[in-house]
């Protein structure tokens, strides 16, 4: 069982709005928007993955470069946060696949998180170690 870990909290007024898409094991670009109303300010935006790896693997993929409308952005094992999971995906732990969130603050893209939709460019991961499944959350 897990426990939920607090990583920000705030009180604001204001609104909370979030998209995100999962690349798999594909080069997939995808267009995502936000609901953020006119004249808004962005207080904090965060970018949510998962690092996935096979158990019987020894790290899980070091970082990961996306790009948010044509600007790099790198996600890695710095940006993890203490929750690994198991998935137990078949009857052997060859077969069981590890999770991690990793989680970065990217409040510092504001002025492109505003002129929704955006464009996320992923990178070719054709198997495990990956980082997939992503979020953009912003207050």
């Amino acid at each position: 069982m897990s426990q939920q870990i607090n990583y920000y909290s705030d009180n604001f007024y204001g609104g909370v709005t979030g998209a995100g898409f999962n690349p798999g094991y594909s080069l997939v670009n995808s267009s995502i928007s936000f609901n953020i109303p006119n004249n808004s300010t962005i207080k904090k935006a965060f970018l949510f993955a998962t690092s996935k790896k096979y158990m019987e693997e020894a790290s899980f993929l070091d970082s990961i470069t996306i790009k948010i409308n044509g600007i790099d952005l790198s996600i890695g094992n710095q940006h993890a946060i203490n929750n690994n999971y198991i998935y137990k995906r078949g009857f052997s732990p060859s077969d069981y696949i590890e999770h991690k969130t990793l989680v970065k603050d990217i409040t510092y893209l504001s002025s492109i998180l505003n002129q929704t939709p955006i464009t996320v460019e992923s990178t070719l991961q054709p198997d495990l170690p990956a980082i997939m499944h992503y979020y953009i959350i912003i207050l």
